[in-house]
């Protein structure tokens, strides 16, 4: 094996990547929604009315989208943002 002179194990170093998601509720999308809308001069608003179930519409400028109350997976949650025009990089 490739010991050194001592015949010790070789070391081995592991690099271990990971991907960091954002994972979110409904209650928190909709939070980061109004400050990114306010931020940027936005009008923002959310229709707890419209929708089946826990989700509700959430108005973003000319542009809408569908809110569930439950956790937000990173496929929806890039779904939902380009629904409202948001730029993830800014979110």
């Amino acid at each position: 094996m490739g010991g050194d002179a001592a015949g010790t194990m070789p070391r081995c170093v592991l690099t271990i990547e990971r991907e960091y998601s954002i994972v979110m509720n409904g209650t928190e999308f909709i939070r980061r929604v109004r400050r990114y809308a306010r931020r940027f001069g936005l009008s923002w608003r959310f229709d707890p009315a419209v929708g089946k179930g826990s989700h509700g519409r959430l108005h973003v400028g000319g542009r809408f989208t569908m809110v569930p109350r439950k956790e937000i997976g990173k496929g929806l949650l890039a779904a939902m943002l380009k629904d409202l025009g948001v730029d993830k990089e800014r979110f």
